[in-house]
């Protein structure tokens, strides 16, 4: 399993998240993949992102398994990354 996170430099909400993103992600077993929208069409369309900040749990075939969009706190994060602990 990995997350794809999908943001863009011009989001306030990706901003404000980033201050404790690493933090939370470095405390699950995720590989992560970053993309910004704005250099990822066919990205977007592949899974169907309407907005940003769009967090996506996927399997090993890129199924998605969870999605999250918008701002989370720390430990919506880490709830939620706890939900698919491998």
């Amino acid at each position: 399993m990995k997350i794809l996170k999908f943001t863009a430099p011009w989001c306030a909400p990706c901003k404000a998240m980033s201050v404790y993103w690493d933090e939370a992600v470095q405390t699950s077993t995720f590989d992560v993949e970053e993309f910004n929208v704005d250099d990822n069409p066919d990205k977007l369309q592949k899974y169907n992102i309407k907005s940003v900040p769009t967090m996506l749990i996927v399997d090993d075939e890129g199924v998605v398994l969870s999605n999250k969009t918008g701002s989370l706190s720390r430990q919506q994060l880490t709830d939620w990354f706890a939900e698919f602990k491998e």
